[in-house]
């Protein structure tokens, strides 16, 4: 064997090399936690409003075929019907008739423990049926 053979070992990393591999892994691996907390945190109030989003859609639909009395009563059951959560009830939501239009909005607040301060999260639903009958 020659020395023009010989294969050099490969470059050690350096520790200051290693030592920032291991903070950039554990900020990785710190943000990947904070949001994941965030989104567990989030999670029930974010489900519930798109729950209430088709209820809304479903009771404007019972308004336009069965009327109000049944409109009502449906809110009331899709409500215990799905365990929509403490934080929201059918009296949160209202049924209105404009002239032809009717409407059902559902609205509802939920206040937050963040740092030590209440910071207010607002969800909203609205489903309106049109003079012609159509759901929008």
């Amino acid at each position: 064997m020659t020395d023009a053979d010989a294969v050099e070992p490969a470059p050690r990393r350096s520790f200051v090399g290693r030592l920032l591999r291991w903070v950039a892994l554990f900020v990785i691996l710190l943000g990947i936690g904070l949001v994941s907390a965030a989104a567990a945190f989030l999670y029930p109030y974010v489900r519930d409003d798109f729950r209430i989003d088709g209820i809304v859609r479903v009771v404007a639909l019972d308004w336009r075929d069965f009327g109000r009395a049944r409109a009502d009563e449906r809110l009331r059951f899709e409500f215990a019907d799905q365990h929509i959560g403490r934080h929201t009830s059918p009296a949160d939501c209202a049924l209105e008739a404009v002239g032809e239009a009717r409407t059902v909005r559902c609205a509802w607040t939920v206040m937050l423990k963040v740092a030590g301060r209440d910071v207010p999260l607002a969800f909203a639903s609205t489903a309106t049926i049109d003079p012609h009958g159509d759901l929008r």
